[in-house]
């Protein structure tokens, strides 16, 4: 997961962190904590699996350099339709509404 939230219900983008400041999932508003450097891509990990996004997957860099293609703000954004909830990797249409 590339995006959270900060303490102000902003989305946040991994490469937009700052150092001791709390982030939740968007999804399950759980707290995440922003991991990764040399060896793993940078994005934000549950600590424990309480998340309920049943549709949280392994991203491969051709995924995440087709994601790229689109605006950070359209990325990974939470759709909450029929009680489901899913993160879109890509949302460029305002009629869904979160």
């Amino acid at each position: 997961m590339y995006t959270a939230l900060n303490g102000l219900n902003q989305i946040v983008h991994i490469d937009e962190t700052i150092p001791n400041e709390h982030y939740v999932c968007p999804c399950c508003g759980g707290r995440v904590y922003p991991r990764g450097g040399d060896k793993i891509c940078r994005h934000f990990y549950h600590r424990r699996n309480t998340c309920n996004d049943n549709w949280d997957y392994e991203i491969d860099d051709w995924h995440k350099e087709m994601q790229n293609c689109w605006p950070k703000e359209n990325q990974e954004r939470v759709i909450r339709f029929n009680g489901e909830v899913h993160r879109a990797d890509v949302l460029v249409d305002d009629m869904v509404i979160e």
